[in-house]
């Protein structure tokens, strides 16, 4: 529809143009005769018809400008709907949607309840709907906007609409506030039954908010509140819950306001700090890498894990910053061991759902170890498991292309998400790390000493190596190195460890026999047997 829209456009400015040529004419022709004189028109007449030229000139001018503004908007419509949808849809944008929920609104009964509300969806740990496939975004779009036609229809003191953020809009004139949930519940149950008959599809939730419009409450704060509500705890709630806004929500909103200002800050103060846990390679008996695992020192909360800043900063955006922050960082203590002569390690730096999905990683990458000249040999990139198993095409790309610039991959948290061999077989990792869920009790059960046991034979089958974490006792590195282990990271051989505090474990620890231990930290060649026998 708005294809035709545009070509209609088109056509009409062109026949503007036309009649602007034709009028502009007329006033230079109207000109000259008042100049030269002319033996058919009085004066009078030429300055009737001159001032008539000009003035419908003017006008056409003024037309063919706002056609043209118009067509830009239809472009950009078209642009937008283009991203959301695999076909033309006619639906309002938000402005449209409020100008026509004001008009309603002013036209209802007073005795009316008016309310708004919000729909939009996630998919799992909260992650938004832009990360999905290009593919999977149209087709729960088409799912979503069908329910939503197909439940208003007849409804006529219900409108809807979608917003730049891809969050469906509701607006309604209703008797009570169990109505409007009524239809919003069927909306949301209804989308769900339509996911579960398409297995294809990644895992999405349907997060919805409502919000009681109040007398002196604007049209944008309405939907502004209801968006609040409908965002509001979102990670721990269930597919198809409504929340109705509370003023309350609102300083949780704040909070989440401060937060990001907070971590602005402190990636350009500095505050967050790198730990080290160093990984121990069971054929060599020898620390032979680390895993970059981030802290944040707050001025005013002391010293925060990552669960207490980055579920904010995964759902907020803000976790593009701190991946880049904490590779970096990583970059600067690696240069600066190789400058000190220091012995050679790999580092692992975990990569986000975001970050993984950012256009511009790769460049970022290339450009910062361009910067400090590091050897992408020594830096290893983690990628969850779910993460991994979710998207198996475009992540196969994007290792490709990491694997291009010279780092190894690994898998994290193998076997807590969406356990999944094929994504395994597909996608071109080098290391696959265990989870400490397979470790626990490898030590007391048998059953899963065996099961281990099947995994590691099945993944060196596959030309990758086997690293198991959280270690925490000799009992249990004796079990999984009888099974031909490769590698261990727990607190049985190293905890976390700030910069200074790794550095000096490396120098002397009780595990690494005085030989080795003088050979690597001199810096000399020592053979680290790393992917299917290869020597690092």
């Amino acid at each position: 529809m708005s294809n035709k829209k545009i070509d209609t456009l088109r056509t009409l400015i062109l026949i503007a143009f036309i009649v602007l040529g034709l009028l502009v004419a007329g006033v230079v022709l109207c000109a000259i005769a008042l100049i030269r004189g002319n033996n058919f028109f009085s004066n009078t007449s030429l300055a009737i018809i001159f001032l008539t030229c000009y003035v419908l000139s003017v006008a056409d001018l003024v037309l063919v400008n706002q056609l043209f503004a118009r067509r830009e908007a239809l472009f950009r419509r078209q642009i937008w709907i283009d991203g959301i949808f695999d076909s033309d849809v006619e639906i309002w944008g938000d402005e449209t949607f409020e100008h026509e929920m004001a008009k309603r609104f002013r036209k209802s009964r007073d005795d009316s309840l008016k309310m708004t509300g919000i729909l939009y969806m996630h998919g799992f740990n909260n992650q938004p709907l832009t990360t999905f496939r290009q593919v999977d975004i149209f087709s729960l779009n088409e799912i979503t906007l069908n329910v939503i036609q197909t439940t208003l229809t007849n409804k006529e003191n219900w409108i809807y609409g979608l917003n730049r953020q891809n969050h469906f809009l509701f607006g309604a004139t209703v008797k009570s506030k169990d109505e409007f949930f009524g239809v919003l519940q069927n909306i949301a149950d209804s989308i769900n039954v339509e996911l579960s008959r398409r297995p294809s599809l990644p895992m999405a939730f349907v997060m919805l908010g409502a919000n009681i419009v109040e007398e002196n409450e604007s049209i944008y704060e309405a939907i502004e509140h209801a968006s609040v509500a409908a965002r509001y705890d979102a990670g721990m709630r269930l597919s198809g819950d409504i929340k109705l806004f509370d003023p309350h929500m609102l300083e949780s909103r704040a909070f989440e306001r401060e937060q990001s200002l907070e971590i602005d800050e402190a990636i350009e103060k500095k505050q967050f700090l790198i730990y080290y846990q160093a990984k121990w390679n069971l054929r060599e008996n020898h620390y032979y890498g680390a895993e970059a695992l981030i802290r944040w020192r707050h001025p005013r909360r002391g010293y925060l894990p990552p669960s207490a800043f980055i579920p904010y900063a995964e759902a907020s955006g803000k976790i593009v910053d701190i991946d880049h922050y904490v590779f970096e960082t990583v970059c600067q203590d690696l240069a600066r061991w190789k400058k000190e002569r220091r012995r050679s390690l790999i580092v692992s730096v975990n990569l986000s759902r975001r970050t993984v999905y950012d256009p511009g990683l790769i460049n970022f990458f290339a450009e910062t170890i361009k910067k400090y000249d590091i050897d992408p040999k020594t830096i290893e990139i983690e990628l969850t498991e779910s993460l991994a198993a979710q998207d198996t095409s475009f992540i196969g790309f994007v290792i490709r292309k990491i694997k291009a610039l010279g780092f190894s991959t690994s898998i994290d948290d193998f076997g807590i998400g969406y356990s999944s061999l094929s994504a395994i077989k597909n996608i071109e990792f080098d290391v696959l790390k265990l989870d400490k869920s397979f470790i626990d009790d490898v030590e007391l059960n048998k059953e899963s000493e065996n099961l281990v046991a099947s995994i590691i034979n099945l993944v060196h089958g596959l030309g990758m190596w086997v690293i198991a974490e959280g270690v925490e006792n000799p009992k249990q590195a004796e079990i999984l190195q009888s099974h031909n282990l490769d590698a261990i990271q727990g607190y049985y051989y190293a905890r976390p460890l700030e910069v200074g505090e790794f550095e000096a474990l490396l120098e002397h620890n009780k595990f690494e026999s005085e030989e080795v231990s003088e050979a690597l930290n001199k810096h000399r060649n020592v053979r680290i047997i790393m992917k299917g026998g290869d020597e690092q």
